[in-house]
């Protein structure tokens, strides 16, 4: 049997908006429901989850502000679609219903790509002067040497930030 093709499921209730795919998955040929399970049992099944664009950041309006211009389009900031990818193991299965997908999402194991794991020891870094003392001037009161001397270690350009969209 060949593998179902993706469908899309829309919830009008929530705005829910997902496109599911099941690559490795077929219909059970031995039940009378309709559920997915693998189609090959020594190779991986997967179901892959697509969400469609959300907002990052979003202008937000007050209740409290009186004349508060409220003109549309509202400034916004749109990432991309994002993917999960869900294992389905030998023994699994999936209900073909929209309740059956949305419970598969929540009981199957995410398959996540080794970069965006947590390592398995946190790594921490102490940054000291190659003069051997801490840093300071003797005989200051005051640390503000020491403050300048640590900043050079941070980032000079900080990456990933949202640059501000409305004043």
């Amino acid at each position: 049997m060949s593998t179902p093709v993706p469908i899309r499921v829309l919830r009008g209730t929530d705005l829910m908006d997902l496109v599911f795919a099941f690559p490795g998955l077929k219909f059970d040929p031995v039940t009378a429901r309709r559920r997915l399970v693998r189609a090959d049992s020594q190779r991986e099944g997967l179901l892959v989850v697509t969400f469609g664009p959300q907002h990052v950041v979003e202008q937000a309006f007050s209740d409290q502000v009186l004349g508060e211009s409220r003109g549309v389009p509202v400034g916004s900031v749109i990432s991309g679609k994002s993917v999960l990818v869900f294992e389905v193991g030998p023994q699994d299965f999936i209900d073909y219903s929209e309740d059956g997908l949305l419970d598969a999402m929540r009981r199957l194991p995410l398959r996540v790509v080794d970069a965006a794991r947590e390592p398995e020891q946190s790594l921490s870094m102490t940054i000291r002067p190659t003069d051997g003392t801490d840093g300071r001037s003797a005989g200051s009161q005051d640390p503000a040497g020491w403050r300048r001397r640590r900043s050079r270690a941070r980032p000079a350009r900080r990456e990933g930030r949202i640059p501000p969209l409305w004043g």
